[in-house]
């Protein structure tokens, strides 16, 4: 999951996975332009700031790029 949803541009996204496996997540705007991307491993906090307000779909991968979840995130 990812929280908040909506955002205020600056606040703090939160990923929540399960521990000991690594993910990676790619964003995109609704161009399909990738904007952000990285890995983490269970927990992730993404500064929103780096996002100008708009919609946008984060990807979610396992380390075998198999993709677990794509969900909307809105940034106010």
């Amino acid at each position: 999951m990812v929280y908040p949803n909506p955002v205020t541009r600056g606040s703090l996204i939160h990923f929540f996975f399960t521990e000991g496996t690594e993910y990676k997540y790619q964003i995109f705007d609704l161009l399909g332009q990738l904007v952000a991307n990285g890995q983490f491993d269970a927990n992730k906090t993404l500064d929103s700031g780096i996002l100008i307000p708009g919609i946008y779909l984060i990807r979610i991968c396992n380390k075998d790029n198999t993709v677990l979840m794509t969900e909307k995130i809105v940034i106010n």
